[in-house]
């Protein structure tokens, strides 16, 4: 999705433009998971319109590319898409669907190598993969 505003008609036209003409093989999604996972309680708590508009913006963009992904399944093609173990992101009707399609597993990120920038240890952050 790089290069596409998937939060303006414009950019998600483009998106969809850009899939049903060079038809990928493999479609590689990583919408922003800001509003539907990590700090979003908090967030919720203390800056009650900043989430919501963070939320709102994370299930417009998770929902386009839950459209991506299913185009995909739909053509015989692929998706890989990440978010952290959590996320709500599966949760929306458009993922739900998808959800008996398709195979998902769950890492924590240090076994990819993923090492923190001060302490150089281990992530043990769970990532999900569909």
């Amino acid at each position: 999705m790089v290069a596409f505003d998937l939060d303006t008609p414009k950019g998600k036209s483009h998106f969809f433009d850009y899939i049903n003409r060079c038809r990928p093989y493999v479609l590689i999604l990583g919408p922003p998971c800001t509003g539907i996972k990590g700090f979003k309680e908090l967030n919720k708590m203390l800056y009650l319109e900043s989430y919501w508009r963070s939320r709102l913006r994370s299930e417009r963009i998770g929902t386009t590319a839950g459209q991506a992904a299913t185009m995909k399944l739909d053509a015989g093609r692929h998706f890989v898409v990440e978010q952290p173990y959590g996320s709500e992101l599966y949760t929306l009707p458009v993922w739900v669907r998808l959800y008996h399609r398709v195979s998902w597993c769950r890492i924590q990120q240090c076994a990819s190598g993923l090492v923190g920038i001060r302490t150089g240890r281990p992530i043990r952050k769970y990532s999900e993969f569909w």
